[in-house]
């Protein structure tokens, strides 16, 4: 979409791959306003990050850090797989956590209300 610089259907389209039903009924009134400003500031820039996201795998990395690691995300994850993705991500690392939110997707982060509680508390108990 962005290739063909089809912004107002590709801001739409993240927003559906993103979230949950129950989040995009309350968002999906503000289409209108998203339509006017979801557009990347440099087609060029945006396409080769897409790119770079589609083909890079640091799989075999995960390995090597050795910090304490938090994997938090949804279990309905559209962009990067579901639970099973991050269950494999936090096996590989040494010293990780994890929390899913089987019911959400990729916009966890927005969507669960004690997202950034259970942040803060991973990065307050590193603290110590």
């Amino acid at each position: 979409m962005v290739v063909d610089e089809q912004y107002e259907e590709f801001a739409i389209d993240m927003q559906e791959k993103n979230f949950t039903e129950n989040y995009l009924k309350r968002i999906r009134p503000f289409y209108w306003a998203l339509k006017r400003i979801g557009h990347p500031q440099s087609k060029e820039r945006f396409l080769i990050q897409a790119e770079s996201c589609i083909t890079h795998d640091a799989y075999e990395e995960l390995s090597k850090i050795s910090c304490p690691t938090l994997v938090i995300g949804g279990g309905a994850d559209k962009i990067v797989g579901g639970a099973e993705v991050q269950q494999e991500m936090a096996g590989a690392i040494k010293r990780s956590k994890l929390h899913i939110y089987p019911d959400l997707g990729h916009g966890a982060f927005v969507e669960a209300k004690d997202f950034n509680n259970h942040l803060y508390s991973f990065l307050a108990s590193r603290e110590k």
